[in-house]
């Protein structure tokens, strides 16, 4: 058998074969994007904008010249053609290709490679290979080639002064669309390369360090920990309160009634509990997903890593030390719980919890066992938010926190997980309205919940001593149902990106009447130090990342956010990236710069002290 692609008809037919699949590609793509095709201007647009589609698939016909062995050649064509229905399924799912996030949160494809998932991808898979074999048949091949010769002289005049409406337009999509280039090989390959700051070879200047300043992030570059920093402020004296912490998995504010009146009756429950607390306008999340989302918020930074894989095997980041909200209420006598929703050995967030300084993480498992008379978990590997909260609500009746005889304070929190992009509510949960709708299914069923619990908070013994802070640990992620959803809202302002606004509410005792106050477009970076200072916990040293938004001049241009290689700002609610804002890039140059460099700190353990370090006052 000759396994070789020299002769011409060979080559002839490959090629006319990838040229087929790339003209079924940039459809696919027009519809999975939103392209708009409607006249030749948008039609031309969108052919320029998914350029890098066609340099990967050029490179692809230009190495037949150069690879002779057909089982080769072919390999190297199934292996492009995997990754790009790879690419096509990641934006489907969630409008932008395989995230790094989707890697380190393996335990999770389920979400996404279930049943159903895996049939319509097999369906896909026959309709190109049915039509592939229906235009081979017709012998309309040579109009594909020409299609292709044609777009090859379209792009070589692209910056041409006849196609500025083209090219104007196709910048437009950047706003729309979080994808600079479509290069979805490239993209996905991109994944596991690394970005890591170079220490020896990258260096601040003054000035930027200066502008870093300006943004509320700063370097003390002769210092071994850098980001070390004496605390100076004086808190609200709320101390020797106990402290209730709920992070809801991916609620973005604009879902919730008090934030958007367009759910009234998605979340009564958590509307009645803000009109007797301290409502955050205008906060967004500092990093994603749920790992670095509480680890972010508790310690005040951006983490490197997230995901179960690298706090379930990678011994070095559980030598590093941290300095976190935790620390500092165990400095003021608190004792602290966590309640975590997954059964054991699901999730690595016990051992993140665990390592950031809870004196006892609660699973799933040991909930059930405790609180829940050894209840099965409902969603199988986490308890519902119903069963959460109720074990929240047992834990409180059997003063679980003072087993000891310790009469200590607690600082008490806790996170539920039904809300997770793609989930919905199972049999025993409570749909909204018709059903149809899995986002309002699990908000509703959330609320009522919450409501649930705040009904018994609120005639208990804890309603005059107790603090609750009801937060997200992130955004709602975009997945194609929450997008559909925006859409049927009219959420003009929505973009698909996973930083946006998310709740934070506050219940205190104390306050007499309900209060709103802007945060201005700060996020959850600035949330640790917020809490201390809030509750007036004293500590001597810290290495926040963030500041307290309780000080007006800590009020700063831009909001800040970041996971894995994605940068972004924040100001006047609108979210930039290095894809959608060339006004903002040398900003967000020196953004990526700053995090990196923090992000070298921690994975070198200069993030803060270990306990046998020498402490010099004036030069930690």
């Amino acid at each position: 058998m000759d396994n070789t692609v020299n002769n011409k008809e060979d080559k002839y037919n490959i090629i006319n074969y990838i040229i087929i699949c790339y003209f079924l590609n940039i459809i696919t793509y027009i519809y999975l994007l939103s392209l708009p095709v409607d006249n030749f201007i948008s039609i031309l647009a969108s052919l320029f904008f998914l350029d890098g589609l066609y340099v990967e698939y050029f490179l692809i016909i230009v190495s037949t010249f150069f690879i002779k062995n057909k089982k080769i050649y072919l390999s190297l064509i199934l292996l492009f053609l995997s990754i790009q229905i790879i690419q096509m399924f990641s934006i489907y799912y969630s409008s932008g290709f395989l995230p790094r996030l989707a890697i380190d949160n393996l335990n999770y494809t389920d979400l996404v490679l279930n049943f159903l998932n895996i049939n319509l991808l097999l369906i896909f898979f026959i309709f190109v290979l049915f039509s592939i074999s229906i235009l081979y048949l017709l012998k309309i091949n040579k109009y594909f080639t020409y299609f292709f010769i044609s777009l090859s002289i379209a792009f070589l005049f692209k910056s041409n002064q006849f196609l500025e409406d083209v090219v104007k337009k196709e910048n437009s999509y950047k706003l729309e669309i979080n994808i600079d280039k479509v290069y979805p090989i490239y993209s996905f390959f991109k994944l596991f390369l690394s970005d890591s700051y170079n220490e020896k070879t990258e260096k601040f200047s003054i000035h930027e360090l200066g502008k870093l300043k300006n943004l509320g992030l700063e370097l003390d570059l002769i210092k071994k920990y850098p980001l070390m920093k004496n605390n100076k402020i004086n808190g609200i004296k709320h101390k020797n309160k106990n402290v209730i912490l709920i992070f809801s998995e991916g609620v973005s504010a604009r879902t919730l009634a008090p934030y958007n009146q367009k759910f009234a009756d998605v979340t009564k429950n958590i509307h009645d509990f803000s009109k007797q607390s301290i409502l955050i306008e205008n906060y967004y999340n500092h990093t994603a997903a749920t790992y670095r989302g509480l680890h972010g918020q508790l310690c005040s930074i951006y983490p490197k890593y997230g995901g179960s894989n690298v706090w379930f095997y990678d011994e070095t980041i559980k030598n590093i030390n941290y300095f976190c909200l935790t620390d500092i209420f165990k400095e003021n006598n608190y004792n602290s719980f966590f309640l975590d929703a997954h059964v054991d050995n699901i999730s690595g967030i016990d051992e993140l919890l665990r390592h950031i300084g809870f004196d006892e993480v609660l699973s799933a498992t040991k909930l059930s066992n405790n609180f829940l008379s050894s209840e099965a978990a409902e969603m199988e590997t986490y308890l519902s938010d119903a069963q959460l909260y109720r074990a929240l609500t047992s834990f409180l009746e059997k003063k679980y926190f003072s087993k000891n005889g310790e009469d200590n304070p607690f600082f008490l929190a806790l996170y539920t997980a039904q809300t997770h992009a793609w989930y919905d509510v199972k049999e025993n949960g409570n749909y909204y309205q018709d059903g149809k709708i899995n986002v309002l299914n699990t908000l509703y069923n959330l609320d009522i919940a919450f409501g649930r619990f705040w009904d018994y908070f609120k005639n208990s013994n804890y309603f005059n001593n107790t603090i609750i802070i009801f937060t997200s640990d992130h955004a709602h992620f975009q997945e194609n149902s929450y997008i559909e959803l925006m859409k049927n809202k009219n959420e003009s302002d929505y973009q698909k990106l996973f930083i946006d606004a998310i709740p934070l509410i506050i219940f205190n005792p104390d306050n007499k009447k309900p209060m709103v106050l802007d945060a201005k477009y700060k996020t959850s970076i600035d949330f640790a130090p917020s809490v201390a200072h809030y509750m007036g916990l004293s500590y001597k040293k810290n290495a926040f990342v963030g500041r307290s938004m309780l000080i007006t001049e800590n009020h700063t241009e831009f909001g800040i956010a970041n996971y894995d290689n994605e940068y972004f700002l924040i100001k006047n609610g609108i979210v930039y990236t290095d894809k959608n804002s060339e006004k903002h890039i040398k900003t967000l140059d020196l953004v990526k710069k700053y995090i990196k460099y923090t992000q070298f700190l921690e994975l070198n353990n200069r993030i803060f002290f270990p306990p046998s370090y020498k402490i010099d006052v004036e030069n930690p």
